[in-house]
């Protein structure tokens, strides 16, 4: 039986990292059929972020990546990279 939670390693899928890469570009550029065969949710809320944090200086961080039962989730967050007096 597969693990339940499978934690980052060097076979996890790149994928996750670059959902945390802070990237306004990537998100503005999903398109519908894709995300649709994906089974990626809030295509249309993930552009208007992007559009939101274009030209902002960000990171990101991804904090979790798990598959349980081979459907995979994640967690990530962006930050300013500013740095702030």
């Amino acid at each position: 039986m597969a693990p339940l939670i499978r934690p980052l390693s060097a076979t996890t899928p790149r994928w996750p990292s670059r959902w945390a890469a802070a990237d306004p570009g990537r998100l503005a550029a999903l398109i519908p059929p894709l995300t649709d065969e994906l089974m990626i949710a809030g295509r249309a809320a993930w552009q208007v972020l992007a559009g939101a944090a274009a030209g902002a200086s960000l990171r990101g961080r991804l904090h979790c990546a798990v598959a349980p039962y081979d459907v995979s989730y994640l967690v990530a967050s962006w930050d300013s990279a500013r740095q702030f007096p």
